[in-house]
């Protein structure tokens, strides 16, 4: 998404430099947390590739790695994961209505817990097309509180479920199920708060 040249085109030219410039310690980063283009970048060159929105603390100790010259190439998976909530879709349907308001949060919250619970039973029996749905169900829902991160993984769970690959359904699918719940809490404080 840059001008000139892509991340992907920058990592190739430093690695195709002369001499000790070739080598510096590179971190991708990148709102596409696609495996995709994670593993791009890594094939590219990138020592490390972290999704955004990037934890300042993660980053940090990245740096730091790539300071003390620990040349590992690894993916990032952030365990601070703190979702955007944006509540104005909602506030602007129930125009000034508080009751109107508290019942379409809640009605959210309720669909996100039931919707989650069934998409873990599906996992379990391998139900592709319940899974396919419940997570379309919950992206729907996500959308709603402008969340937009947790959708991604929504859409790559679909993907996944659709191409029957469970073991990619099973490596995202609890960093998905924590960041559902924490949209939950966070919504939740929201509706208490009003």
């Amino acid at each position: 998404m840059m001008p000139i040249m892509d991340g992907i085109e920058l990592i190739k030219s430093v690695r195709s430099l002369l001499g000790d410039r070739a080598s510096v310690y590179i971190i991708a980063a990148s709102a596409d947390s696609s495996d995709t283009n994670r593993q791009a970048c890594l094939d590219a060159g990138a020592n490390v590739f972290v999704a955004k929105p990037i934890d300042s603390r993660t980053f940090g100790e990245l740096i730091h790695q790539g300071l003390k010259g620990q040349d590992t190439t690894i993916a990032v998976q952030q365990k601070d994961f703190k979702p955007q909530i944006n509540m104005s879709i909602i506030e602007d349907i129930a125009d000034g209505d508080r009751e109107l308001l508290f019942q379409i949060t809640e009605s959210i919250i309720i669909a996100l817990t039931d919707d989650l619970t069934s998409f873990k039973q599906a996992i379990l029996v391998k139900d592709y097309s319940s899974i396919v749905m419940r997570a379309h169900r919950m992206k729907g829902n996500l959308s709603q509180v402008g969340e937009t991160v947790v959708i991604k993984l929504a859409e790559k769970i679909e993907n996944f479920a659709k191409s029957q690959d469970i073991d990619s359904i099973q490596e995202v699918s609890n960093e998905f199920a924590d960041s559902v719940i924490a949209v939950q809490k966070i919504v939740e404080a929201y509706l208490a708060s009003n």
